[in-house]
């Protein structure tokens, strides 16, 4: 990840290494909760965290509404 901070600050991102691991764990997420059935427990531990509850912060903080929420309303 850290190979990749020249080319985030290239486009005008400034991310951390930190943020950045969150939001391509988030995005990857977002993908499964939108193409599979999979119960969240299994996603959380797909995309690398630790337990639900800290994902769902991280998810609800970052996207604006739960993950439950998100399959429901996924187009």
């Amino acid at each position: 990840l850290e190979k990749l901070a020249p080319t985030l600050e290239a486009k005008g991102l400034r991310l951390s290494t930190h943020e950045y691991l969150i939001l391509t764990r988030l995005n990857r997420a977002k993908h499964l909760l939108k193409t599979t059935d999979l119960p969240i427990k299994v996603i959380v531990q797909k995309v690398g965290y630790q337990n639900v509850s800290s994902f769902t912060n991280a998810f609800t903080d970052r996207v604006g509404i739960s993950p439950t929420l998100f399959r429901k309303y996924s187009i």
